[in-house]
Formats: C-alpha cells, structure tokens, sequence
C-alpha cells in the first residue's frame, strides 16, 4: 500500500480524511489544500482508481461530503506514513521550490519533513540538491537558514521564475491543464482567459510564437496577477531590457483588455516583463531573412561564430555543411535566439543514456561548439542546448555523411510480393536506400554488383562481388526485425564516414592500451581520476584533459553501454593513447553496471578515432552484457575478437 505512486497533496487529502471522523465536505477539504473544490474531485478520483483492489476506497455522499472506507485498517496504515521511496526526490524539491515562492514568512523545517512524510534527515540531503537544482543563472537563488527554519529572501522576480519553470516543465500540450500541479495555486479560470486573449491578440498583430514561449508567456502573466493580488507587485525595473515595437503594441492591448477581464492593474514595471518576453519569443519571417540577407539580418558577430564553429566541423570531420542553405539559417536563427536574454526550449522527457547513445555522433559534433559558447556567450551550453543543437545536426548529416546507399533486393517470392517488399523499404528509409534493382535470386549470378552498396536478400545464398558489398537477409514481408537491421547497418555506414580508413581495427588499438585489471573502486569520479591521472604522469595529456572530462561529466555524462563506458576528451593530447580499467566489482555508473572503463586521449590527427569506438563497440550487433562477468585483458581481447567485426 506504502508503493502507491500518490502525489504529496494526495497523501496530505488522505492524511486529513483519516484524522477527522466522519464526513469532511469539499469546501474545507479545498480551504486546507489551497486548491479548488474541482481539482478535490479530480484529486479523489484519481486517488481511487490508484487504490482499487485495495480494500480502502474515498466514498461521497451529497450535502455531507468525503468518508474513507477500509475494510482493512491495517491496508490503510501505510497511505499517509509512507516511506521516502514513495515520494520521488524531484517531486520534494519542487514542493520545496513551491512552499518557498509562496511563503512570506520562515518555513519550519520539521513541518516541511512532516508535510511530505519524510524524516528530517532526507530533508536536509534534499535541501542540499536543492540549490543546485533551482539556481537559474541570471537571478542566483537566494535562501536563507536560521536555526530550524528557511525561507527565500525577498526576490519576486526570482520567485515567478521558479514558479513558471514548475508549471511550465510538467505543461500538458495534449488539453489544457497542468500535469504536475493541476493549477494548484493558479485558478484555471484565469489560466484559460490569459491563454484566449494571448491568441488573439498575437494573431491580431500578425506575430508568431513557439508553443513553449506562448505556455511561459500565460503563465507569467497567470503568475503575476496572483502575486499582484497577494500584494507582490514588481516595483524595480531593470535596465537594458529588449524590446521590440511590435511587442510592445500587442503587450498593451493584450494586458489592457486583461485588467478589465480580470480586475486588477498591470503597471509599467509588470508590463516591462512582458515586453521582454514576447520580444524574444517572436518567431522571425523567413520570407524577410531571405529578402534582407544574411548579412542585414544578422549580426556580423553572430556570422562569425556560426562560420567559425561550421568550419571547425569541416576541418575535423570533412562535414561541409555551408552548402546546406536552410541547415545554415536554422542554425544562425537557434543560435541568435541563445543570444537573447529570455529564451525558452521545451523541457524533454527523457532517459539521458539512451538520447546519448542515440545521438552518439550528434552529440559529438555539437560539443564541438563549447570552446567557441564560451568566448561567444560567456558560458558553455548546456544539456537541453546541446540537445536541440544536436537534434538540427541530424538532420543535416542525413544527406551530409553519405549518399542514399545504391541497394539491390534478391527475392525468392513472385513479382507482387516482391515489389511490394521494395515499396515498403523505400518508404522506410527515403533518405538514406535507393532500390536500384529488384531480382529474382537466381539471377545473383549473372548480375554485376560493382556499383551496389547493399544486398538484401530474401534467402541465405552465398553472393560474389567484385568490391565488399554487404548482404543482408531479410523477410519478403519487412518485419520489424528487419527494419531493425537495416537501421543498425546504416548507423554503421554513418559512423564510418566520419573517421580515418587507416585506423588498425579496435582489437589491435585495445591491445596497446595500459591495462589495469581487477580494479578496487567504489566512487566513479575518484576512478576517472585515477585514470586520467595516469595519462598524465605518462606525459600523454595534460591537466587541462582531465579538466574536460569532469566538466563534460557534469554537464553531459559519457555515452555507456551495460558492461563498459567510453571516456575521451576533444582537448588535444601530446600523444593518443587508451587507459583501461577493468573493476574487480562491478560500478553502477549512469544508471548500468559497469565493469570496464576505457579511457582515450587522441592527438588532434586521431580526433575522429572516437567515432571508431562508437560504431563499433556502442553500435555492434552483439550484446554487451555477456561480457559483465570479463576481468582480464585476454578475456576482453577473446570476446571483442569473437563478436567485432572490422
């Protein structure tokens, strides 16, 4: 019962339907809350579908209210007591995050622990991610502690920005709603008459607005019309805003015709905010760009930067993308939008081991950038950057890194199943197969293959050709396995473009690292350490190599497979050269057990040997947990010369 995935507002609805007797109305079960006597509703409801086949169940009666039914009080003991497993960390730092926005005096920190059914030792590991966690870089988070109680100092506008990342991360873009707080605090009466007057006023002025900048820009206006009825009012204003004309028009008219829906006032300093905003959300006219030029349009500096990174790529990995004409705009546009002092990218919901094994060489290509964000931006780019950065590099290295490959099906079947077999292919992959010729497998023969790169066929006949064209058997009827397949040789092909074709194969290159096996350790950053360490005492690298591994650590933690873990640095090396670690315990490192962690330092003429490590240790057909039990350097040398293939 205690493993029930209940919110802390849930557990605190049943906490209060248990310790009164008899019935509790809606009324004050929503004075007590904060909330709305709809979101009670919705609140039980939800409550009772997660408690089915329980035994406790919240009944209503008409006039009279909420009563919990047990059949068992011992079932029922653990909903309110539950343990801190029950509650995840993210959900107790945003209430946390919540209690100190909305709190104008100190918090008891015994009463925050008891709110969220945690002991006071959890709390105080929770309060220590908590900084971390809620710092935005342009206002630093700012709490205070005395003795056994916190509270924000007196920043509202650090306030409303913690408060519109909490509603604005959990959005619900499928209805209206909010998936999180289900407008806890926020009355949605307010939240939908701000979004109605926001589309019709932007339309009305013509201008275009990302989905996200229109969530943040209704609930920053949602946000201070609360705060402006608490008696929070913005009264200082900030310099050097940026505004635009055509924002500020929609601004006024928008908020203007809000007072009168809403009753109450924006002030200039209020509305400042919102001209900023929307001045820095405004999608640009692409027609206009076109018509202005690139350089009209965009700032000379901001040229330079892109060109200087565009021409890094093609230095180190041949990647030409000045040709791509819309690559190149789309990418001047995402990187003048990171220039602007608001700017806004939709939180992701993802696993970020499997979005970086994904995007291995995504990844790669966009970190390049950091040493130019630097000097450019004043700061590296961060995870949910470099992922949209890397997210437009995909689409550019879909015709950049290979020509569609020239492929021949082999069919067995008769001409109906068979061509339907190539329509299916093509469909799947249009960007990267062009079914060049469909043939009986008879004929394998007499064909000449000199011109193709791919082979599928529907039988396992050996095929002879003049160059090493690849064969892959698939079914007459395109299951999914063979899409699979399919796939995994054309990442292959992908990644193999990228590096040099005179790198000895991986077996040959692990051969020569330094090994260490049997390792003892227990903490994963004291091992990269150790091993970064070692390349230095070599005379290998440098301090500043060690330097990029833990930075890119914090900020992007390095792709991993089950079994072992890739770590490199594009810093430089005096020579290239590979430290590996193989532990006597296996390490839970980015959500896998890791037994071996191999280190690369590469020379600036190896700078693409990683890409080698990628394609084939990270994206060979072989699984990599049947190595978890492997120890020495032989053992790892057998099973990596039995399973790679070169």
């Amino acid at each position: 019962m205690g493993n029930l995935p209940l919110s802390i507002r849930q557990r605190s609805l049943l906490y209060c339907l248990h310790h009164v007797s008899g019935y509790v109305t809606g009324d004050k079960l929503s004075k007590h809350l904060g909330v709305s006597p709809r979101t009670i509703r919705n609140e039980v409801a939800e409550i009772n579908v997660l408690l089915q086949g329980s035994g406790v169940r919240i009944t209503s009666k008409h006039s009279f209210g909420y009563i919990i039914e047990a059949q068992n009080a011992d079932e029922f003991k653990g909903l309110t007591q539950a343990g801190e497993s029950c509650i995840s960390k993210a959900e107790r730092l945003r209430h946390i995050a919540f209690r100190l926005c909305l709190s104008d005096k100190p918090i008891d920190l015994d009463d925050l622990a008891d709110e969220m059914y945690i002991s006071k030792t959890t709390l105080e590991r929770d309060l220590k991610d908590f900084r971390q966690t809620f710092a935005l870089p342009e206002l630093p988070i700012l709490v205070t502690r005395s003795k056994n109680s916190i509270e924000f100092l007196q920043d509202e506008r650090k306030r409303r920005a913690i408060l519109c990342r909490l509603y604005s991360e959990d959005w619900n873009y499928n209805g209206r709603g909010n998936t999180f707080f289900q407008y806890q605090y926020l009355q949605e009466k307010v939240v939908n008459i701000c979004i109605c007057e926001i589309n019709f006023y932007l339309d009305n002025h013509s201008i275009r607005m990302e989905d996200t900048n229109i969530v943040h820009l209704d609930l920053a206006i949602a946000i201070a019309y609360n705060r402006i009825k608490e008696g929070h009012e913005l009264t200082n204003e900030r310099e050097n805003l940026y505004f635009s004309r055509e924002a500020v028009s929609a601004v006024d008219e928008l908020l203007d015709s809000l007072e009168g829906k809403l009753n109450c006032s924006f002030s200039k300093c209020e509305r400042m905010e919102i001209y900023e905003l929307v001045s820095c959300s405004i999608l640009p006219d692409m027609q206009k760009v076109e018509a202005e030029g690139i350089e009209n349009y965009f700032n000379p500096e901001l040229v330079h930067f892109t060109d200087k990174y565009l021409a890094q790529l093609k230095s180190e990995f041949g990647l030409d993308f000045f040709q791509n004409h819309d690559f190149y705009i789309t990418l001047l546009l995402y990187l003048r939008y990171l220039t602007l002092p608001v700017h806004h990218l939709n939180n992701t919901d993802i696993i970020r081991s499997q979005v970086l094994l994904d995007y291995a060489i995504e990844f790669e290509i966009a970190l390049c950038i950091q040493p130019l964000a630097l000097d450019f931006y004043g700061n590296y780019l961060d995870f949910r950057e470099l992922l949209y950065l890397s997210t437009l590099i995909s689409g550019a290295l879909t015709s950049a890194l290979h020509p569609k490959l020239k492929t021949v099906v082999l069919s067995h079947f008769n001409l109906l199943v068979s061509w339907n077999l190539k329509i299916q292919i093509e469909d799947h992959f249009p960007s990267y197969i062009h079914i060049t010729d469909l043939l009986p497998v008879n004929q394998k023969d007499n064909f000449d293959f000199s011109d193709t790169d791919l082979i599928l066929s529907t039988t396992d006949k050996q095929i002879f050709s003049k160059k090493d064209t690849v064969t892959l058997k698939i079914s007459p009827f395109f299951t999914e396995d063979d899409k699979k397949k399919i796939e995994h040789f054309i990442r292959q092909v992908r990644f193999k473009s990228l590096y040099r074709k005179d790198f000895p194969d991986i077996c040959t290159i692990l051969e020569k690292a330094s090994w260490h096996e049997s390792v003892e350790e227990t903490d994963y950053l004291q091992l990269l350490k150790r091993m970064g360490m070692n390349l230095i005492e070599a005379g290998f690298a440098d301090h500043t190599y060690l330097e990029d591994i833990f930075r890119r650590e914090k900020l992007l933690t390095f792709v991993n497979h089950p079994s072992f873990l890739v770590v490199h640095s594009a810093v430089p090396a005096k020579q290239t050269h590979i430290e590996i670690f193989t532990l006597n315990h296996r390490l839970r490192i980015n959500g896998q057990k890791i037994r071996m962690v191999i280190m690369i330092c590469m020379a600036q003429e190896d700078r693409n040997l990683i890409f080698k490590f990628f394609s084939e240790l990270y994206n060979g057909n072989f699984d990599p947990n049947e190595s978890r039990f492997l120890k020495t350097k032989s053992e790892y040398l057998k099973f990596f010369k039995e399973h790679l293939t070169d």
